[in-house]
């Protein structure tokens, strides 16, 4: 795995990972794929849930915060309710 060594990345990719976290949720908690002029819309995909989760993870071997470790967990849930079926990963209609 690529481990976010400099205090400089690490710093940044809070940072972003904040902003995303608190802005770019609709009012149910879905994850939003856009943000633009204040207003997040469109539903993420499932792609987004994963890279987001990973990168929460990756900051949370950088940092050791657990907080980033819970957000990651709690993505995977909702990106499980979202996204799985019985058998296989799906990707809907409406993201």
């Amino acid at each position: 795995m690529v481990m976010l060594d400099k205090l400089a990345y690490a710093t940044a990719a809070a940072r972003a990972a904040r902003f995303i976290l608190t802005h770019l949720r609709d009012a149910e908690g879905r994850l939003q794929a856009r943000y633009q002029e204040g207003q997040a819309a469109y539903p993420a995909y499932l792609d987004d849930y994963a890279f987001l989760t990973w990168g929460l993870i990756e900051l949370y071997q950088a940092t050791f915060e657990l907080g980033y470790l819970r957000e990651a967990l709690a993505l995977t849930r909702q990106m499980q309710e979202l996204f799985r079926d019985e058998d296989t990963w799906r990707v809907p209609a409406d993201g």
